[in-house]
């Protein structure tokens, strides 16, 4: 699987400091014994739906995998990510996941009562206080109570988000027109384009706009009394699957409770998380599913009247996607400031790109969408450079988004360990790999450009003596190093106290 990732560059440093309601995580059979050091060689598939990707609480499951806790308790989670708690419910009802993430526990209980094959395991999050919504600042709206008529947005039929807004047009007898928007930032892409009044949004989507004063909050999810101290989202589970193997509900539960105390205890999580303050919106393991964020902080950038500019990395296999296709579309409609880069890598995973990609040729589908069509050499850094520059400016100068298809290779496998898996000389020749590392070794011709512009040989090999050294060092301390204690094989195996 490809990681993507979403640059959003030349960012302003604002606040993008948060901290949501406490989770409070339910516990499920807690006196069953944890697996077994030998169960968990073998680590247990367990499917999820979460709604919401991005969002702080529902990036509990994301974090924990990266991060080994669940493949610690022997499992090893598929996430599936929806555009809210209806859609995830419906998944859990289905069966087509295990556990489900965030719908509205009223949500869950009118389905339980109908008679749907859904349990409560545990309570996602507590009060509502990590919901907000909020309307332009030019808005003459200044509390939820004044909305009378306007469009108010919530995510999917069957979220918190909709089962809040009902609750406000009750408690204060509104005549607002709900609308259900999808994520955050469909939401925030829609108030600022005029086409909803009220926008609703969770934590960190919304916090830069909100410091800048584009946007002002005017009501929380707590100023819906019914909601206040209660648990509002749940994780939900298939009654049919909890019944055939509870032992992996019991230990999907202990490692979620263990994912939020890293959560707020280690620094790392929040980097696995993104680091907003420097432009970088988080990784996504979805093939594309990066591009479509891109457009959005693309288009919300120039909303702002800023010369920044989003761009998004994919490889090869991402042009193959119908969202690569609808985000290019939609960019190129809203001349928002987009760079799509492809690494053409040549491989889409174990097979030639060519057998996979109708046409062969990249760079020539911008022309579908009006773009310039450009393909640049990828191991050569200044060539890079130079179509780089000519985006950013294209873009900055209004001038809509570019398609980049850059054609590098990989010397390596697509994963670390493919050689040992699967062999040598499967889907490509020794032969061909020593070619391109003899002949198109990007480090190999960016010294010989340095050399060419007047940097002397000499200085070159300084760099090249400084570099190994550090890896030498590097080298030297791990092997230098002592060996783990025996007994730390046991840590953090088993529950202790």
């Amino acid at each position: 699987m490809n990681l993507h990732r979403t640059i959003n560059t030349d960012l302003p440093r604002g606040k993008i400091i948060t901290r949501i309601a406490a989770l409070v995580v339910g516990a499920l059979f807690a006196s069953a014994p944890m697996a077994n050091a030998q169960d968990q060689m073998d680590l247990d598939e367990m499917t999820m739906a979460v709604g919401q990707r991005g969002n702080w609480d529902t990036s509990i499951a994301e974090l924990g995998q990266r991060s080994g806790i669940f493949a610690k308790h022997g499992l090893e989670l598929e996430i599936l990510y929806t555009q809210g708690g209806g859609e995830t419910l419906q998944t859990v009802i289905s069966g087509a996941v295990d556990v489900g993430v965030g719908p509205s526990v009223m949500a869950v209980l009118g389905a339980f009562g109908r008679g749907a094959p859904v349990r409560i395991i545990g309570a996602e999050v507590t009060g509502a206080t990590d919901l907000f919504w909020y309307v332009r600042s030019d808005s003459s709206l200044h509390a939820v109570q004044e909305i009378d008529g306007q469009t108010i947005a919530y995510s999917t039929t069957g979220a918190s988000t909709h089962e809040i807004v009902k609750a406000y047009i009750d408690q204060y007898g509104l005549t607002a027109r709900p609308t259900p928007v999808g994520s955050p930032p469909s939401s925030l892409t829609q108030v600022m384009s005029g086409l909803v009044d009220v926008g609703w949004s969770a934590p960190p989507f919304g916090l830069e706009q909100l410091d800048e004063g584009d946007i002002r909050i005017i009501g929380s999810g707590n100023d819906a009394e019914r909601f206040v101290d209660q648990t509002v989202r749940v994780l939900a589970v298939n009654a049919r699957r909890l019944a055939a193997d509870s032992d992996k509900f019991t230990r999907f539960m202990r490692a979620y409770r263990e994912t939020i105390d890293y959560m707020y205890d280690d620094p790392q999580a929040m980097m696995h998380f993104a680091d907003f303050s420097r432009g970088f919106l988080g990784g996504n393991g979805i093939v594309a599913g990066g591009l479509p964020t891109a457009v959005g902080a693309a288009l919300g950038r120039k909303l702002d009247g800023t010369d920044d500019v989003a761009v998004a990395f994919m490889g090869e296999g991402a042009v193959n996607q119908g969202v690569f296709h609808e985000s290019l579309n939609l960019a190129a409609i809203w001349d928002a400031p987009l760079i799509a880069v492809v690494e053409n890598n040549k491989y889409t995973q174990y097979s030639p790109y060519e057998v996979l990609t109708a046409g062969g040729n990249i760079s020539a589908r911008a022309r579908a969408y009006g773009l310039p069509e450009i393909k640049v050499d990828g191991q050569d850094i200044e060539a890079v450079y130079e179509v780089a520059q000519q985006a950013i400016d294209r873009a900055r100068r209004g001038e809509g988004p570019s398609l980049i298809d850059v054609e590098t290779y990989r010397f390596h496998g697509h994963h670390e360990g493919e050689e040992q898996i699967l062999g040598v000389n499967v889907y490509r020749s020794l032969e061909e790999i020593a070619e391109q590392q003899e002949h198109r070794d990007p480090v190999k011709l960016a010294r010989n450009h340095a050399i060419n512009a007047g940097v002397t040989d000499g200085t070159l090999s300084a760099i090249e003596t400084e570099a190994a050294s550090v890896i030498a060092q590097a080298v030297e301390f791990a092997e230098s190093s002592p060996e783990p204690e025996p007994e730390a094989a046991l840590a953090d195996v088993f529950a202790e106290g």
